[in-house]
Formats: structure tokens, C-alpha cells, sequence
């Protein structure tokens, strides 16, 4: 196995981290336009819902289905370079798509295919920042930093979110595709600056295949073995698939007792608390990490299930506080998985990982969409986070030793 150079500094902010969150921040910024715009544009060409959201489907299922052979990939192939590449690809792909609309031939099927092409390419490139930015900042900034990129994203949201329906509008769908392309391309760019000597895996077995099925058998050999690691994982499958359902019940709910406007307003609520909150976290450097991360997912099921039979400033009120401790729960989870797996099988173990969260975020999902089909969502909304409740708050009192192991790892008091 190769010697791996380590470029670990102890401020929060050098070369390394800066050039790849920046990266980081403009794919994200393109990713939520390129999503906006594509939803927008698919109702005004076909005015069907169900076929845009077929298209958001296709968006996600290869990055699941993929994440394995990613983290793989991830773990053999030098990551700098993989980020690089991914996002040269997918700004080639975003502006022949923008090409293509411009001569006046574009269709739902192409933007089906570069929304598939998209999101084959996201877990190679997300894996590879995961597990990069470990080995180019210390230990005792890595959940500070986690932090100012969870930030970073939700900027980046919200201006997409606040900018992408009026850009649209004014420029079209075609110049929209060539700055989406144009930003992945300017990501790929910036990170070529990288410094960074990775450590790669290195084998006698050039068979991919049999590569495949050895380090998936280690990935679920790591998460079997690693009783604290298990747990987490278990745990957030259950957050993630109450979550969807009761995710789901939102835009029809805003649908059915309001309005599109009003929707956009408590979307704007929630990226905001999630940028303060982000904020806040950053500052923290002795935290119990494990009882933060249960309250908060306790504090955000509560809300939600205030707030379908509140008002409107109750509503706005309850959904900035369901934001600010999502973002929480999700910013100590992440550095969890990053934290607490060893550095030569990271790839492959955050590959599985995230699939196994995302399948069963795909699961609440459809269980959401076919429940408000036949029951009053509003009930589903209440049953589905007294549910989470329960169900985390029993894992957590029958694992609460195993659980506060991770708060070591991270740099906290116990």
C-alpha cells in the first residue's frame, strides 16, 4: 500500500479546505438551478406533475443504486482528481444540453438522460470531498468545519431557491443550462489547485468484479464489526424514512390550506434556520454530540407535528425551528460516518452507508405518496414523527453507552 503524504493543518481555514469547499459550494449552487429550472420547465412543456417527477426520481435513484461501486472507485483512484473530473463531465453535459435548447430540439427525454448523467456522477464526486476533507483538516476542526460547508450549502440553496423561478423567467431555460454547465466547469477548475498526495489502495486483483465483491463484503464486515457505527446507521434509517413521509405531506399540504406562495416562504424559513444554525455549530468546539443529535431530531419531530393544525405565524415559527435542528442532527450525523471509519476503507463504507440511508428515504417517500392518497395527510404528519420519537428515543436509552462512545472521536466531552 501506498505512503500517504498527510496535509493536515491545524487552522479551520487553509489552501486545501477553501479550495474545496469552494468547489464544493459552486456544484451545489449549479445543482440547485440546474433542479429548479428542470421542474419548472418540464410543467410548462408537458403540465404533468407526475412526469417531473419522474424526472426528479431519475435525479436520485443512480446515485443511490451507485454508491457502493463509488466508494470503491473512491478508495483506489486518486480523489482530487476525481472530483476534478466529475465536474468537467457534468459542465460538458449541462451546456450541450443548453446547446441542444438553444438550435430549438430540446425535450423531456433529454433532460431525463443529463438529469440520469448528473446523478451518476454525484456520489463519485461527493464520496470523494467526504473523504478528502478528513485528511486535509485536523480532527479538532472537522465538525466546525463540517459546520461552515453545511452553511455554505444552505447559502447556496437559498439563493438558488430565491433567484432560480425569476431567472427562468427572464433569461430562459437554454441560458440557464449554460451557467448551471459553466459552474460545474469553474468547481472543476479550482480544484485542480488541490495539494494533496492521496493514498490509493493497491492490489494484485485487476478484476473489477471480484474487487467489487471483496470490498463490499469489508464495508458490510466494517459495519457489522463496528457495534457503535451499526447503530447510528439503524438509527438514521429510521430518522430518514419518517422523515420522507412526513416530508412528503408538505408541498400538498401547502396546497391544499394555502398556496404555491406561501410554500416558497416556509422553504425560505427553513434554509434560513439551517444557515444559522450551521452558523451557531461552527463556534462549538465542546459539545455532547450524541445528546445533541437525539434532541434535535426529537426537538424537529415536534414541530412538525404542531404545526398542520397551527396558523400561519404558528406554521412559520414551528418550520424554522424543524430547519435549525435538521440541520443540526444532519451536520453531527455526517461527521459521524466520516469520524468514526477507518481512512482506507472510508470510501467503500460511506458508499453502503448512504445507500442504506437513501433507500429508505426513497421508501418513506412512495409510503408518503400512497398514504396521502387515502388518509388525511394531516394525521400521517402526526403519526409518522410520534413514531420517530418513540422509536429513537427507545435505541437511544438501550444503547445510550455505545451511542456516547462517538463523542471521543469527535473531539467532546462524554
Amino acid at each position: 500500500m501506498a505512503m500517504q503524504k498527510k496535509v493536515k493543518e491545524s487552522s479551520l481555514f487553509n489552501k486545501n479546505t477553501i479550495l474545496i469547499l469552494q468547489g464544493f459550494f459552486i456544484s451545489i449552487f449549479g445543482d440547485y438551478v440546474f433542479e429548479i429550472a428542470i421542474s419548472f420547465l418540464i410543467l410548462k412543456m408537458t403540465g404533468s406533475t407526475a412526469l417531473m417527477s419522474l424526472i426528479m426520481v431519475l435525479n436520485i435513484l443512480p446515485s443511490t443504486l451507485l454508491s457502493p461501486f463509488a466508494g470503491i472507485l473512491v478508495d483506489r483512484m486518486n480523489k482530487k482528481w476525481m472530483m476534478v473530473s466529475m465536474d468537467i463531465m457534468r459542465g460538458i453535459s449541462t451546456i450541450l444540453l443548453s446547446i441542444i435548447f438553444f438550435w430549438g430540439h430540446g425535450n423531456v427525454i433529454l433532460i431525463g438522460i443529463n438529469a440520469v448523467f448528473l446523478s451518476v456522477c454525484k456520489p463519485f464526486f461527493q464520496l470523494s470531498s467526504n473523504c478528502l476533507i478528513p485528511q486535509v483538516c485536523s480532527k479538532n476542526n472537522l465538525v466546525r468545519l463540517s459546520s461552515v460547508s453545511n452553511l455554505g450549502l444552505n447559502i447556496s440553496e437559498l439563493l438558488a431557491k430565491s433567484s432560480s423561478g425569476f431567472l427562468l423567467s427572464l433569461l430562459g431555460a437554454p441560458i440557464l443550462f449554460l451557467i448551471n454547465g459553466l459552474t460545474f466547469l469553474l468547481s472543476g477548475i479550482s480544484e485542480i489547485f488541490i495539494e494533496f498526495e492521496d493514498n490509493l489502495i493497491e492490489d494484485e486483483n485487476n478484476n473489477l468484479f471480484d474487487k467489487f465483491k471483496t470490498d463490499v463484503t469489508t464495508a458490510v464486515n466494517f459495519i457489522k464489526g463496528d457495534h457503535c457505527y451499526r447503530i447510528y446507521i439503524f438509527l438514521f434509517m429510521f430518522v430518514m424514512f419518517f422523515n420522507s413521509i412526513s416530508s412528503t405531506m408538505t408541498i400538498p399540504f401547502f396546497n391544499k390550506y394555502y398556496n404555491p406562495e406561501i410554500y416558497g416562504m416556509i422553504s425560505s424559513v427553513l434554509v434560513i434556520a439551517s444557515i444559522i444554525s450551521s452558523a451557531i455549530l461552527s463556534y462549538l468546539k465542546k459539545v455532547k454530540y450524541t445528546s445533541l443529535f437525539i434532541i434535535a431530531i426529537i426537538i424537529t419531530s415536534l414541530a412538525r407535528i404542531l404545526y398542520p393544525f397551527n396558523v400561519l405565524e404558528g406554521i412559520l415559527v414551528l418550520f424554522f425551528i424543524s430547519g435549525f435542528f435538521v440541520s443540526i442532527s444532519n451536520t453531527i450525523f455526517n461527521n459521524i460516518l466520516v469520524i468514526a471509519i477507518d481512512e482506507n476503507v472510508r470510501g467503500k463504507v460511506l458508499g453502503i452507508s448512504f445507500q442504506l440511508v437513501f433507500v429508505f428515504q426513497i421508501i418513506g417517500t412512495l409510503v408518503g405518496g400512497l398514504l396521502a392518497d387515502v388518509f388525511d395527510l394531516r394525521y400521517i404528519i402526526v403519526i409518522s414523527n410520534t413514531l420517530l420519537i418513540i422509536i429513537v428515543m427507545l435505541i437511544y436509552l438501550r444503547n445510550k453507552y455505545t451511542l456516547n462512545l462517538v463523542n471521543e472521536k469527535l473531539g467532546s466531552d462524554n
